[in-house]
């Protein structure tokens, strides 16, 4: 007899807290209802795309330094 078990894994969420100026928080609380978000779930987002751009920005400059010669 064999038995499978299997789990689902739950991906680990973080929570911060962060202050910024009311203009900012202004900002992203026009963009956030522009984009039918909430001002945390913004945030999330944009933290998301600038990490992976970051990471694409990395990818190709380690390609691009071997490629040199």
């Amino acid at each position: 007899m064999c038995v499978t078990i299997s789990q689902t894994v739950e991906p680990v969420v973080k929570r911060v807290t962060v202050t910024i100026e009311d203009d900012v928080y202004d900002y992203l609380e026009k963009r956030a209802a522009d984009e039918t978000r909430t001002v945390p779930n913004l945030l999330a987002h944009l933290a998301a795309m600038a990490m992976k751009e970051s990471q694409e920005s990395q990818d190709q400059q380690t390609r691009d330094n071997q490629t040199k010669p």
